[in-house]
């Protein structure tokens, strides 16, 4: 059903999710497939689980396997980390013991599994944590603000799911017994 109250999908699903960015996914007999904003199916449930297009692919679990698809389906890598987040700005998180580094759209990795903590990317910029103190990469993998920070705060501290990184160009650490908002750059904003 859109907002006015019309229904797009007839009720043939067990299951259908709200639609984000123009797709929805649906299951059916404890397969998850995804439709458009007409009701069309453009992918029947066949998959394990599904997430929610993010950068325009969707992870998706085939036999066991993390696996990114396109808008048609395609099936277009699939992960070999033990767990794998969505995309955001580009780059997803993945993880293996314990340990947090970032893919490219390929598979491709950027940057090592070498933190403790990782975030999604913001404004360009990714928090990442090692060794207790928390900094700033790029979209290449470079240390862009040092990691330096005993504590990061969430954008928004009454939201139930934590978010974290730059928003309108700042960020709260926190650092020497005191918190702050510092800039892209790594300066405090007076």
């Amino acid at each position: 059903m859109d907002y006015s109250g019309k229904e797009i999908v007839a009720p043939k699903y067990d299951r259908e999710d709200n639609f984000y960015h123009g797709m929805a996914t649906v299951m059916l007999n404890e397969k998850w497939g995804f439709i458009d904003e007409t009701g069309k199916e453009i992918v029947p449930p066949k998959y394990e689980d599904a997430s929610k297009f993010e950068d325009d692919l969707m992870r998706v679990l085939i036999n066991g396997k993390q696996t990114f698809v396109d808008r048609t389906g395609r099936e277009i890598f699939a992960s070999k980390y033990f767990e794998t987040g969505d995309f955001s700005e580009g780059l997803v998180i993945v993880s293996e013991n314990k340990k947090y580094g970032f893919i490219d759209k390929t598979g491709k990795e950027i940057t090592a599994l070498i933190y403790d903590f990782a975030a999604d990317f913001s404004e360009g910029l990714a928090v990442v944590r090692s060794d207790g103190k928390y900094g700033f990469i790029d979209k290449t993998g470079k240390e862009v603000i040092p990691l330096q920070f005993g504590g990061i705060y969430p954008v928004n501290e009454e939201d139930e799911e934590k978010k974290y990184g730059f928003t309108e160009g700042k960020m709260k650490v926190w650092l020497d017994g005191r918190d702050f908002y510092i800039d892209k750059t790594g300066k405090e904003i007076k």
